[in-house]
């Protein structure tokens, strides 16, 4: 594959504005002050798979809630938003129906060159067996400079029956553009409308992006989906080693790397 690809011919089958002017990228790096290219662009095309698999998602008549950050992050201005790392999905399909459904993704961009825009299943080979299909999807990098492509995760989190949702527009800081998304309101064990906003499978959170556990409503129970993980300080301290040797931590400081250090550090004390 020749880089950069030139994605012109293909701009038709693309959603948001983002893929044919990238200007519009440069111009959020300056107004929404953050720094770094790869954090911004890789968040936009984030919001562009979730309007791709919206599409596809009709098609196939599966059924997709947003959850997790990105979800959460529709509720709140772009100065409050945080980049998920990934996408994550609520929906009752089936393992082959979320494989179709990625196939059909992929059809929709086969006139690009491979791997651009088509999804690979993550293998659970030798891991904890859970309702769960992962994929990355490599996608061309437009204004990051120092890497040909981005890599994109997708969740599938494989319910028996999905909880109270809702469609929430809001506006990605990446992309400045409203969106409306399905996305899950509350875990099905808390079916109150005044209840916090919570992830299904998780404990809730007082508010949409604070991180701090709240008190459970009574009768709640959380559940570890990998209870035979390692939590032990030398796995912690393994897992920072492995971020740091990726080309660039994932996060949105300009000190990501010392931060995670001293993180390492911190750990080992």
């Amino acid at each position: 594959m020749t880089y950069p690809v030139d994605l012109s011919p293909h701009f038709g089958r693309f959603i948001l504005d983002f893929v044919s002017g990238p200007e519009g990228l440069l111009a959020r790096v300056a107004k929404t002050g953050i720094t770094r290219t790869y954090t911004l662009e890789i968040a936009a095309w984030r919001a562009e798979l979730n309007e791709q698999l919206k599409r596809v998602a009709d098609v196939e008549r599966v059924q997709l809630y947003l959850m997790g950050g990105n979800a959460a992050s529709l509720w709140l201005d772009a100065s409050a938003q945080r980049s998920s790392r990934d996408n994550d999905y609520l929906t009752t399909a089936t393992e082959a129906e979320v494989d179709a459904l990625m196939g059909r993704l992929a059809e929709q961009f086969e006139d690009l060159p491979e791997p651009l825009l088509r999804p690979r299943r993550i293998s659970a080979e030798s891991k904890m067996k859970l309702p769960l299909a992962s994929y990355l999807i490599s996608v061309p990098a437009i204004i990051v400079g120092n890497r040909e492509t981005l890599e994109a995760k997708v969740e599938f989190h494989l319910e028996n029956e999905l909880p109270p949702g809702e469609d929430v527009t809001g506006r990605p800081f990446a992309i400045g553009q409203p969106l409306t998304t399905s996305c899950a309101t509350r875990s099905v064990a808390c079916p109150a409308p005044n209840d916090p906003l919570s992830r299904s499978r998780c404990c809730s959170y007082d508010q949409a992006m604070s991180g701090v556990p709240a008190d459970l409503p009574p009768g709640s129970a959380v559940e570890f989906t990998n209870p035979d993980e390692d939590a032990s300080s030398e796995a912690f301290r393994a897992f920072i080693d492995e971020l740091l040797a990726g080309p660039e931590p994932e996060l949105e400081s300009v000190d990501a790397a010392e931060a995670l250090r001293a993180l390492r550090v911190d750990g080992q004390a």
